[in-house]
Protein backbone atom coordinates (compact mmCIF):
# COMPACT_ATOMS: atom_id res chain seq x y z
CA UNK A 1 0.00 0.00 0.00
CA UNK A 2 1.57 3.34 -1.01
CA UNK A 3 1.59 6.13 1.55
CA UNK A 4 -1.48 8.37 1.40
CA UNK A 5 -0.56 12.08 1.09
CA UNK A 6 -1.59 14.25 4.04
CA UNK A 7 -3.60 16.56 1.78
CA UNK A 8 -6.04 13.69 1.13
CA UNK A 9 -6.63 13.41 4.88
CA UNK A 10 -7.43 17.13 4.86
CA UNK A 11 -10.35 16.71 2.45
CA UNK A 12 -12.50 15.22 5.22
CA UNK A 13 -14.42 17.13 7.89
CA UNK A 14 -16.73 16.17 10.78
CA UNK A 15 -20.47 16.68 11.17
CA UNK A 16 -22.43 17.21 14.40
CA UNK A 17 -26.02 17.65 15.53
CA UNK A 18 -25.42 21.12 16.99
CA UNK A 19 -22.84 23.86 17.36
CA UNK A 20 -22.43 22.91 21.02
CA UNK A 21 -21.70 19.29 20.12
CA UNK A 22 -19.12 20.46 17.58
CA UNK A 23 -17.35 22.63 20.17
CA UNK A 24 -17.28 19.82 22.72
CA UNK A 25 -16.25 17.18 20.19
CA UNK A 26 -19.12 14.84 21.07
CA UNK A 27 -18.39 11.41 19.60
CA UNK A 28 -21.59 11.20 17.55
CA UNK A 29 -22.17 12.34 13.98
CA UNK A 30 -20.60 11.63 10.62
CA UNK A 31 -18.09 12.56 7.96
CA UNK A 32 -18.12 14.88 4.95
CA UNK A 33 -15.67 16.12 2.35
CA UNK A 34 -15.12 19.06 0.01
CA UNK A 35 -15.45 19.03 -3.78
CA UNK A 36 -14.27 22.01 -5.82
CA UNK A 37 -15.29 23.21 -9.29
CA UNK A 38 -13.25 25.87 -11.14
CA UNK A 39 -15.10 29.01 -12.12
CA UNK A 40 -16.07 28.88 -15.82
CA UNK A 41 -15.13 32.56 -16.18
CA UNK A 42 -11.95 32.62 -14.05
CA UNK A 43 -10.74 28.99 -13.74
CA UNK A 44 -7.25 29.96 -12.57
CA UNK A 45 -8.41 32.48 -9.99
CA UNK A 46 -11.60 31.25 -8.37
CA UNK A 47 -13.14 27.90 -7.43
CA UNK A 48 -16.54 26.99 -6.02
CA UNK A 49 -16.46 24.64 -3.02
CA UNK A 50 -19.22 22.29 -1.92
CA UNK A 51 -19.56 20.21 1.23
CA UNK A 52 -20.72 16.65 0.52
CA UNK A 53 -22.05 14.00 2.91
CA UNK A 54 -24.86 11.45 3.17
CA UNK A 55 -28.43 12.71 3.16
CA UNK A 56 -29.10 10.60 6.27
CA UNK A 57 -26.20 12.39 8.01
CA UNK A 58 -27.11 15.94 7.00
CA UNK A 59 -30.69 15.68 8.25
CA UNK A 60 -29.55 14.87 11.79
CA UNK A 61 -25.99 16.25 11.88
CA UNK A 62 -25.92 19.35 9.68
CA UNK A 63 -23.16 21.29 11.52
CA UNK A 64 -19.68 21.24 9.93
CA UNK A 65 -16.42 21.38 11.85
CA UNK A 66 -13.21 22.07 9.88
CA UNK A 67 -9.61 22.20 11.01
CA UNK A 68 -7.78 25.52 10.81
CA UNK A 69 -4.16 26.29 10.00
CA UNK A 70 -3.45 27.46 13.56
CA UNK A 71 -4.34 24.04 14.99
CA UNK A 72 -7.91 24.90 15.99
CA UNK A 73 -11.27 24.37 14.34
CA UNK A 74 -13.93 26.44 12.62
CA UNK A 75 -17.63 25.63 12.94
CA UNK A 76 -20.31 26.20 10.31
CA UNK A 77 -23.66 26.15 12.20
CA UNK A 78 -25.78 24.89 9.30
CA UNK A 79 -29.36 23.69 9.44
CA UNK A 80 -30.78 20.56 7.68
CA UNK A 81 -32.57 22.93 5.30
CA UNK A 82 -29.18 24.21 4.05
CA UNK A 83 -28.43 20.80 2.54
CA UNK A 84 -29.82 19.67 -0.83
CA UNK A 85 -30.34 15.92 -1.26
CA UNK A 86 -30.14 13.80 -4.38
CA UNK A 87 -33.61 13.37 -5.93
CA UNK A 88 -33.25 9.74 -7.08
CA UNK A 89 -32.77 7.92 -3.79
CA UNK A 90 -28.99 8.14 -3.60
CA UNK A 91 -27.82 8.92 -0.08
CA UNK A 92 -25.97 12.12 -1.02
CA UNK A 93 -26.42 15.73 0.11
CA UNK A 94 -24.49 18.91 -0.69
CA UNK A 95 -24.28 22.56 0.32
CA UNK A 96 -22.13 25.48 -0.90
CA UNK A 97 -19.20 26.18 1.41
CA UNK A 98 -17.25 29.44 1.62
CA UNK A 99 -13.66 28.59 2.56
CA UNK A 100 -10.65 30.77 3.31
CA UNK A 101 -7.32 29.29 2.17
CA UNK A 102 -5.50 31.55 4.65
CA UNK A 103 -7.50 30.12 7.56
CA UNK A 104 -8.85 26.62 6.80
CA UNK A 105 -6.74 23.46 6.59
CA UNK A 106 -8.84 21.87 3.87
CA UNK A 107 -7.94 20.09 0.65
CA UNK A 108 -10.76 19.92 -1.86
CA UNK A 109 -11.34 17.09 -4.33
CA UNK A 110 -11.27 18.61 -7.80
CA UNK A 111 -14.29 17.70 -9.90
CA UNK A 112 -11.94 16.12 -12.45
CA UNK A 113 -11.09 13.36 -9.93
CA UNK A 114 -14.73 12.24 -9.73
CA UNK A 115 -14.76 9.15 -11.93
CA UNK A 116 -17.42 9.31 -14.64
CA UNK A 117 -19.17 6.09 -15.56
CA UNK A 118 -17.06 5.67 -18.70
CA UNK A 119 -13.86 6.03 -16.62
CA UNK A 120 -14.44 2.52 -15.30
CA UNK A 121 -13.84 0.88 -18.66
CA UNK A 122 -11.42 3.52 -19.98
CA UNK A 123 -9.10 3.14 -16.98
CA UNK A 124 -9.71 -0.53 -16.35
CA UNK A 125 -11.31 -0.03 -12.93
CA UNK A 126 -12.96 -3.19 -11.70
CA UNK A 127 -13.36 -5.86 -9.04
CA UNK A 128 -10.22 -6.35 -6.98
CA UNK A 129 -8.86 -2.81 -7.36
CA UNK A 130 -7.52 -1.26 -4.16
CA UNK A 131 -9.58 1.38 -2.36
CA UNK A 132 -9.31 3.49 0.77
CA UNK A 133 -11.61 5.91 2.55
CA UNK A 134 -10.99 8.88 4.80
CA UNK A 135 -13.40 9.32 7.66
CA UNK A 136 -14.24 9.72 11.30
CA UNK A 137 -13.38 6.92 13.71
CA UNK A 138 -15.58 8.22 16.51
CA UNK A 139 -13.78 6.30 19.28
CA UNK A 140 -10.50 8.05 18.43
CA UNK A 141 -11.39 11.06 16.28
CA UNK A 142 -9.14 13.75 17.74
CA UNK A 143 -11.56 15.17 20.32
CA UNK A 144 -11.29 18.95 20.03
CA UNK A 145 -9.76 18.80 16.53
CA UNK A 146 -10.47 16.61 13.54
CA UNK A 147 -8.13 13.66 13.12
CA UNK A 148 -9.52 11.60 10.18
CA UNK A 149 -8.64 7.91 9.98
CA UNK A 150 -7.97 5.77 6.91
CA UNK A 151 -9.48 2.37 6.14
CA UNK A 152 -8.43 0.12 3.29
CA UNK A 153 -10.02 -2.55 1.11
CA UNK A 154 -10.93 -3.66 -2.40
CA UNK A 155 -13.79 -3.41 -4.86
CA UNK A 156 -15.82 -6.59 -4.41
CA UNK A 157 -18.84 -6.01 -6.69
CA UNK A 158 -19.18 -3.28 -9.29
CA UNK A 159 -22.23 -0.95 -9.14
CA UNK A 160 -25.50 -2.84 -8.98
CA UNK A 161 -28.94 -2.19 -7.40
CA UNK A 162 -28.88 -2.56 -3.60
CA UNK A 163 -31.75 -1.77 -1.23
CA UNK A 164 -31.22 1.36 0.85
CA UNK A 165 -32.91 1.68 4.24
CA UNK A 166 -32.94 5.50 4.08
CA UNK A 167 -34.57 5.96 0.66
CA UNK A 168 -36.50 2.66 0.90
CA UNK A 169 -35.59 1.76 -2.66
CA UNK A 170 -32.82 0.05 -4.59
CA UNK A 171 -30.01 2.30 -5.75
CA UNK A 172 -26.87 1.56 -7.73
CA UNK A 173 -23.97 1.03 -5.35
CA UNK A 174 -20.53 -0.52 -5.18
CA UNK A 175 -20.05 -3.36 -2.72
CA UNK A 176 -16.62 -2.86 -1.16
CA UNK A 177 -14.68 -5.31 1.00
CA UNK A 178 -13.92 -2.59 3.52
CA UNK A 179 -14.61 -2.57 7.26
CA UNK A 180 -16.51 0.40 8.63
CA UNK A 181 -18.61 1.53 11.57
CA UNK A 182 -20.75 4.42 12.83
CA UNK A 183 -19.11 7.76 12.05
CA UNK A 184 -17.74 6.85 8.63
CA UNK A 185 -21.04 7.61 6.89
CA UNK A 186 -20.36 10.26 4.25
CA UNK A 187 -16.67 9.41 3.86
CA UNK A 188 -15.00 9.84 0.47
CA UNK A 189 -13.78 6.58 -1.07
CA UNK A 190 -10.85 6.53 -3.51
CA UNK A 191 -9.68 3.84 -5.91
CA UNK A 192 -6.05 3.62 -6.91
CA UNK A 193 -3.98 1.51 -9.30
CA UNK A 194 -0.23 1.08 -9.14
CA UNK A 195 2.07 -0.01 -11.99
CA UNK A 196 1.68 -3.72 -12.60
CA UNK A 197 -1.53 -3.96 -10.55
CA UNK A 198 -3.53 -5.49 -13.42
CA UNK A 199 -3.28 -9.25 -12.88
CA UNK A 200 -4.74 -9.91 -16.32
CA UNK A 201 -1.94 -7.95 -17.98
CA UNK A 202 0.65 -9.61 -15.76
CA UNK A 203 -0.53 -13.05 -16.82
CA UNK A 204 -0.04 -12.02 -20.43
CA UNK A 205 3.50 -10.95 -19.60
CA UNK A 206 2.89 -7.24 -20.20
CA UNK A 207 2.98 -5.28 -16.96
CA UNK A 208 1.45 -1.81 -16.97
CA UNK A 209 4.28 0.72 -16.72
CA UNK A 210 2.22 3.88 -16.49
CA UNK A 211 2.12 5.95 -13.31
CA UNK A 212 -0.34 5.20 -10.52
CA UNK A 213 -3.94 6.27 -11.11
CA UNK A 214 -6.14 7.76 -8.39
CA UNK A 215 -9.84 8.53 -8.68
CA UNK A 216 -12.63 9.47 -6.31
CA UNK A 217 -14.79 6.32 -6.46
CA UNK A 218 -17.80 7.43 -4.45
CA UNK A 219 -19.35 8.15 -1.06
CA UNK A 220 -19.70 5.57 1.70
CA UNK A 221 -23.31 5.28 2.89
CA UNK A 222 -23.51 2.09 4.94
CA UNK A 223 -22.71 -1.56 5.38
CA UNK A 224 -24.35 -4.57 3.80
CA UNK A 225 -26.62 -6.10 6.47
CA UNK A 226 -26.55 -9.69 7.60
CA UNK A 227 -29.30 -11.69 9.32
CA UNK A 228 -28.11 -13.94 12.11
CA UNK A 229 -30.11 -16.65 13.83
CA UNK A 230 -30.09 -16.43 17.60
CA UNK A 231 -28.76 -19.56 19.27
CA UNK A 232 -28.07 -20.27 22.91
CA UNK A 233 -24.77 -18.83 24.10
CA UNK A 234 -24.22 -16.67 21.01
CA UNK A 235 -22.88 -13.13 21.40
CA UNK A 236 -23.55 -10.26 18.99
CA UNK A 237 -22.23 -6.71 18.48
CA UNK A 238 -23.87 -4.04 20.62
CA UNK A 239 -25.16 -2.25 17.49
CA UNK A 240 -27.10 -5.32 16.31
CA UNK A 241 -30.86 -4.81 16.51
CA UNK A 242 -33.80 -7.19 16.44
CA UNK A 243 -35.58 -7.35 13.09
CA UNK A 244 -37.97 -10.31 13.31
CA UNK A 245 -41.24 -10.35 15.23
CA UNK A 246 -40.49 -13.77 16.75
CA UNK A 247 -37.12 -12.63 18.06
CA UNK A 248 -35.24 -15.51 16.45
CA UNK A 249 -33.06 -13.31 14.27
CA UNK A 250 -31.07 -10.12 14.67
CA UNK A 251 -29.68 -7.80 12.06
CA UNK A 252 -25.98 -6.95 12.08
CA UNK A 253 -23.47 -5.35 9.77
CA UNK A 254 -21.20 -7.43 7.57
CA UNK A 255 -17.65 -6.53 6.52
CA UNK A 256 -18.96 -5.25 3.18
CA UNK A 257 -19.38 -1.47 2.80
CA UNK A 258 -21.71 0.21 0.32
CA UNK A 259 -20.69 3.18 -1.81
CA UNK A 260 -22.78 5.50 -4.00
CA UNK A 261 -20.86 6.04 -7.27
CA UNK A 262 -18.99 9.26 -7.99
CA UNK A 263 -21.07 10.19 -11.02
CA UNK A 264 -24.09 10.62 -8.75
CA UNK A 265 -22.16 13.26 -6.78
CA UNK A 266 -21.55 14.99 -10.13
CA UNK A 267 -25.25 14.70 -10.90
CA UNK A 268 -26.20 16.38 -7.62
CA UNK A 269 -23.76 19.25 -8.19
CA UNK A 270 -25.38 19.84 -11.58
CA UNK A 271 -28.72 20.68 -9.95
CA UNK A 272 -29.91 24.25 -10.71
CA UNK A 273 -29.64 25.09 -7.00
CA UNK A 274 -25.85 24.98 -7.31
Amino acid sequence: MPRVPEKILNCAFYLYASEGDAKQGVNLGGTGFVVSIPSPSFPNQWIYCYAITNAHVSCNNPVIRLNTLDGGTDIFPLDPSDWISHHDGFDIAATPLLLDSSRHRVASIDISLLAARDHLSTNGIGAGDDVFMVGRFVDHDGGQTNMPALRFGNISVMPSPIFHDYSRKKVESYCIDLHSRTGYSGSPVFVYQTPGSDIGEALKGALTLSSAKLFFLGIHWGQFPERWEIKEGMKFPAEATAVSTDGQFIRGMSGMSLVDPSWEVRELLNYPHF
